[in-house]
């Protein structure tokens, strides 16, 4: 799996790298559980490239959305296209139960992001691979 994922990054185009601590995701999950989703909308504040917005909500229109607006331990490494986001699903969420560190990659596909989450569970570390999609936010 690790060899299919890093052919088709970008090395030199690494945009995010978090640790995140173990309660501000399981904040996270719980919100996840409340709203019955498993999708995070995830962006970058304008002109603030050290500020991530995780977007949660039902996934219906007009309803329920919680934000967390994180300052980020490093800014955000490149740009996202202006107006865009990516959705990750809840997976790294939904097991850990330490620190977890996320690192985003642009491919060579602009529209796909690959993810690589990394953790420890009862002494093992874990890799947890996934991809996002890259997509136009709404304009209302």
């Amino acid at each position: 799996m690790e060899n299919d994922f890093l052919k088709k990054i970008d090395p030199d185009r690494l945009f995010l790298r978090e640790s995140m601590p173990k309660t501000i995701f399981s904040n996270i999950k719980k919100v996840l559980r409340e709203l019955n989703t498993n999708k995070i909308l995830v962006t970058h504040v304008k002109d603030a490239l050290d500020v991530a917005c995780l977007q949660i909500s039902e996934g219906i229109k007009d309803s329920t959305v919680q934000n967390y607006q994180m300052k980020l331990n490093k800014p955000f490494l490149l740009p996202m296209k202006e107006n865009h986001c990516f959705i990750i699903g809840c997976m790294p969420f939904e097991f850990c139960k330490d620190n977890i560190s996320i690192n985003c990659y642009f491919t060579e596909d602009e529209e796909i992001i690959h993810l690589f989450c990394n953790t420890v569970m009862n002494d093992l570390f874990v890799n947890i691979y996934a991809r996002a999609l890259l997509v136009e936010l709404g304009i209302e």
